[in-house]
């Protein structure tokens, strides 16, 4: 089982991969901020625009479902110390849920500063009568390009945030309905 997961989490993570590079291989081509349209550049960002942000998405909630399976099978195999024990002993993997709610929370706002970063780069951007840029405006490029990739994260890990979460109470709830002992000092009843 445990390969099985670990293949789980690699495809899930091969996915965020690649939507990432295909996202700023979209957002950083030059053709897009320029105009000068190359062909095969707007197949590439035509295809990136669609499926970059699917394969975030996939990615992380793919992630979040591969780390809830783990954890509800840890869940189901306790040793009968834990099962008696009096205390919130949760597996790893139902800590890494917690923890990517908090990551992704934290993440959210990261992207939504770098975005608004992005957009602001944008409004002293000058070309040369070529069509090209300093090495100045290529930085403004860069960090357009960056907030462009920030705004494609954000739905994604807003997901994973309410995904892990919705794990989480799952879980729980499933603890609860086993009628697993509460914490030393809870009403018995």
């Amino acid at each position: 089982m445990r390969s099985l997961l670990l293949a789980g989490w690699a495809v899930t993570g091969g996915a965020m991969l690649l939507g990432l590079w295909l996202a700023w291989s979209v957002n950083s081509e030059f053709s897009y901020y320029s105009g000068i349209v190359d062909q095969s550049a707007e197949n590439l960002r035509v295809l990136g625009w669609a499926l970059a942000p699917a394969l975030l998405m996939g990615g992380a909630v793919g992630a979040v479902v591969v780390t809830g399976v783990a954890a509800n099978l840890h869940d189901g195999t306790r040793s009968a110390d834990a099962a008696g024990a009096p205390r919130f002993r949760r597996g790893p993997a139902w800590w890494a849920l917690a923890a990517i709610v908090a990551a992704a929370v934290v993440l959210i706002a990261w992207a939504v500063a770098l975005s608004a970063e992005g957009n602001a780069a944008g409004s002293g951007l000058q070309f040369t009568p070529e069509g090209n840029v300093s090495d100045d405006q290529q930085a403004k490029l860069n960090t357009m390009a960056l907030g462009q990739v920030a705004q494609m994260l954000i739905g994604p890990l807003a997901s994973a945030a309410v995904a892990a979460l919705v794990a989480l109470v799952v879980i729980e709830v499933g603890r609860a309905a086993r009628g697993e002992p509460r914490r030393a000092g809870s009403d018995a009843g």
